[in-house]
């Protein structure tokens, strides 16, 4: 026990001398953090421009059922329209400043009524599969729900979805709990490499080698500091997330 005592007390020190090893699980988790806040942090609804050219009333009818169709994730419309004439929505939409155009024809209303099948056309930016598969998500439950309001039998491309939890769950907060996590394994990982690397520079490797004893004895304090060092990052990133985004992902860490 006072060999492992020894041992433990060189690993302190060695830590304390060079404490920018703790740092190891936090930069990395940081810098992905912010690439993936990018990706997946901000407002899941899509500015789309709605040109509506029927004649008849359902086309005003399809343009308000956007507004009442919410997505589940953050309680908004799944499109968040924008009031633009149609050239400048075509300018938009050319460049990148807007996601979609919808052009309702002028024989909308007409084939509503007839059954014989009513076309829009749909111009979307696929620049990004994510949003893309939001796209057409969201798409046909607009169609669905407006397909209710006039009454009419269910739409050819029928949807059905189920929610498993009472309460959705976005991409952003299960991406945080997954870099906790590697902010433990990195904070782990790093401390060992960083004070083993040390210890092989200051020849102290070469002295455990000519020891007489097992090297076991020195991974023990090696491995428990390095678990120590993981949850310390680990609890520390979960602060970081905590004031930078404003809610606690240890909640879903089970």
């Amino acid at each position: 026990m006072q060999r492992l005592w020894i041992l433990f007390k060189t690993q302190i020190k060695a830590w304390w001398r060079d404490p920018i090893t703790a740092l190891g699980g936090v930069i990395p988790s940081t810098f992905i953090m912010l690439a993936f806040g990018l990706l997946f942090g901000g407002k899941l609804g899509l500015k789309l421009v709605v040109i509506n050219h029927d004649t008849g009333p359902y086309g005003q009818t399809l343009v308000d059922t956007f507004d009442e169709v919410y997505s589940p994730l953050d309680n908004a419309p799944y499109y968040d329209l924008v009031d633009l004439d149609e050239a400048a929505a075509w300018e938009a939409f050319n460049s990148y400043h807007i996601d979609g155009v919808w052009v309702i024809p002028a024989d909308f209303s007409e084939r509503v009524e007839n059954g014989a099948d009513p076309q829009i056309e749909m111009h979307f930016s696929n620049y990004n599969d994510d949003r893309a598969k939001n796209h057409r998500i969201y798409s046909a439950e607009i169609l669905w729900r407006f397909y209710e309001k006039i009454g009419q039998p269910a739409p050819p491309l029928a949807l059905a979805e189920e929610y498993p939890l009472p309460q959705m769950i976005g991409w952003f907060p299960i991406i945080s709990v997954g870099i906790v996590t590697m902010a433990m394994c990195l904070g782990a990982i790093f401390n060992m490499y960083a004070m083993t690397f040390k210890e092989q520079i200051n020849k102290i490797t070469l002295e455990y080698g000519l020891a007489p004893r097992s090297l076991a004895w020195v991974m023990v304090p090696k491995t428990f500091f390095a678990l120590m060092m993981g949850l310390l990052t680990g609890t520390l990133f979960l602060g970081v997330i905590y004031f930078w985004l404003g809610y606690w992902p240890g909640r879903y860490l089970w």
